[in-house]
């Protein structure tokens, strides 16, 4: 990450895709903060990283407050109303393989395909 930084400053463009949000946090100058496709938020981690954004585009509250080194965003999941994993079909451990072809994949938003593969 330091090494595209430095690229970033030299004036070289970097785009990166990332799901750690302290990580894109501490490293990003510029924030796109997407769901399903949709730009919710764009600008920089200050701005895009509040609560009520990140809670919108995960489903999950969280807490947001300083890094205790840098003056940037640090994101805190709430476990305590986290729900627990027997009440959200997604989390139940279930392989593919025990779908039946056409079955609906709880929160995949698509049915199980005919064949399913590994490469």
């Amino acid at each position: 990450m330091k090494i595209l930084q430095g690229l970033s400053r030299t004036g070289v463009g970097v785009l990166i895709v990332i799901h750690d949000l302290n990580l894109a946090a501490v490293y990003a100058d510029r924030l796109v903060l997407m769901k399903e496709g949709r730009i919710l938020m764009d600008g920089t981690p200050n701005d895009v990283l509040q609560p009520k954004i990140i809670e919108e585009t995960f489903s999950h509250p969280v807490s947001v407050s300083r890094h205790p080194f840098i003056d940037r965003p640090l994101i805190i999941p709430d476990v305590q109303n986290t729900p627990h994993e027997r009440d959200v079909p997604c989390l139940q451990k279930r392989t593919i393989d025990e779908y039946q072809e056409g079955e609906e994949l709880p929160c995949f938003k698509t049915k199980r395909p005919k064949k399913s593969f590994a490469i």
